[in-house]
């Protein structure tokens, strides 16, 4: 319960990473900061967060057996570029519910759909427009940096500024690459 807890109670400070680079390139700061050095911390920063599925997947990859190895190897890569994808959008989500939560305005809690449909273009845009304009202004921001700072941000806004597209296609019914009783065994 405490994990859980702290999963959305710390879902600001984490995202709030983001607007405060975006910012930091706006005024100019870090240009003195060495590339390499960004990048071996962004690539650092990406290992800890993601080191348990990581782990799990070169526990996996030790497995004998090379026939499934190409099968187990693109669901790894689909489902390290959604969470790449898909993480900022969660931790914005997260970051609004908390901000609401403080203010004492509960919101609608309805619950969650499990059963495989599709959502609409307009259903998507009124739900993650605001996530898709936080993704913008935060490109716009990059931008101002050049060339470099941009494409360094660009994995971690990408999802922002997809979210809609993203909300309507991982919605469709169609969409699953596998159904259930072809996803390779350890994903089953």
């Amino acid at each position: 319960m405490v994990q859980a807890l702290l999963h959305y109670a710390l879902a600001p400070l984490w995202f709030c990473l983001l607007p405060a680079a975006a910012l930091n390139v706006v005024a100019g700061g870090g240009e003195n900061t060495s590339r390499g050095a960004l990048l071996a911390l962004l690539l650092a920063g990406f290992a800890a967060l993601n080191l348990p599925k990581l782990a799990g997947y070169f526990r996996l990859l030790l497995r004998p057996g090379r026939a499934r190895r190409a099968a187990l190897l693109r669901c790894m890569g689909q489902e390290i570029i959604l969470g790449l994808l898909l993480d900022p959008v969660a931790a914005l989500e997260r970051t609004l519910t908390v901000l609401r939560l403080a203010g004492a305005r509960l919101g609608n809690w309805t619950p969650q759909h499990r059963a495989a449909r599709a959502i609409t273009w307009s259903a998507a845009t009124r739900r993650f427009g605001l996530h898709m304009a936080v993704g913008l202004a935060m490109a716009m921001g990059f931008a101002t940096g050049g060339d470099f700072a941009l494409l360094t941000a660009l994995p971690v806004i990408a999802g922002l500024l997809l979210a809609v597209p993203l909300a309507v296609v991982t919605a469709w019914p169609a969409a699953s690459v596998y159904g259930e009783s072809e996803l390779p065994a350890p994903f089953r």
